[in-house]
């Protein structure tokens, strides 16, 4: 199975079973301490590419918004199997309470790519 076919898949299973699991009753979401971490992990979108990074990207943004630590972990460009495999190493340096993770525009041209593109 390809690695981005197994990907999908694992995606899929993952939100079937949160779909599996809701119940009646109220999920008990503990709010975050006042000196939570939040680690916003991604590619150019999260970075902040085409505005400034530190006051205007979703991770500042956030900080703003919540008066809490946001370390913005997002890479220009970067393809969902490089972030991947930095992943692990990021979450044990930075031991965040919660984390973002957002890697959408190089899955969008990674699939036009693909689909657009011939090799002869």
């Amino acid at each position: 199975m390809k690695r981005g076919r197994f990907l999908h898949t694992v995606t899929i299973l993952l939100f079937i079973l949160g779909l599996v699991s809701c119940s009646e009753q109220q999920p008990l979401l503990t709010p975050l301490a006042d000196d939570a971490v939040i680690l916003a992990f991604g590619d150019s979108l999260t970075y902040g590419s085409g505005v400034n990074s530190k006051t205007q990207s979703y991770p500042a943004m956030l900080a703003k918004l919540t008066g809490l630590q946001v370390i913005n972990g997002g890479i220009p460009g970067e393809v969902t199997q490089l972030g991947l495999s930095r992943l692990a190493d990021v979450l044990q340096e930075i031991d965040p309470n919660l984390v973002f993770y957002v890697m959408v525009a190089m899955i969008l041209f990674e699939n036009w790519v693909k689909n657009s593109c011939k090799i002869i």
